[in-house]
């Protein structure tokens, strides 16, 4: 039962996540980006928010310090969204596994 609603949560995280970043932080953002999951703590506490980049290498740099700054804004519209007890404390991190698909494809085709 715990999972069913940490994983809930995890998909609703996501999309506020999504929605947010298209809406007030695109700007910030360089190169095309997709959150890709969201796996929460079980006293959702914390949030990994995983994340794919389409664009330049120049560009993943630029978009991690501008998730990390923006951060502690995306917490507050979960916690507004969602009514949890706890504000989550976002992490980002970079998901390569569709770089590695496509490579892989490349290799076998």
């Amino acid at each position: 039962m715990g999972n069913a609603r940490r994983d809930k949560v995890a998909d609703e995280i996501q999309r506020i996540v999504s929605e947010r970043l298209l809406r007030n932080h695109r700007g910030d953002v360089k190169g095309f980006l997709t959150i890709s999951n969201v796996v929460v703590n079980s006293d959702f506490s914390h949030a990994t928010v995983f994340y794919s980049l389409f664009g330049e290498d120049k560009d993943f740099e630029v978009t991690q310090e501008a998730l990390e700054r923006v951060g502690p804004d995306l917490s507050q519209e979960i916690n507004r969204g969602l009514r949890l007890r706890r504000t989550p404390v976002l992490k980002f991190i970079y998901d390569a596994s569709e770089e590695r698909r496509a490579r892989i494809e490349s290799l076998l085709g």
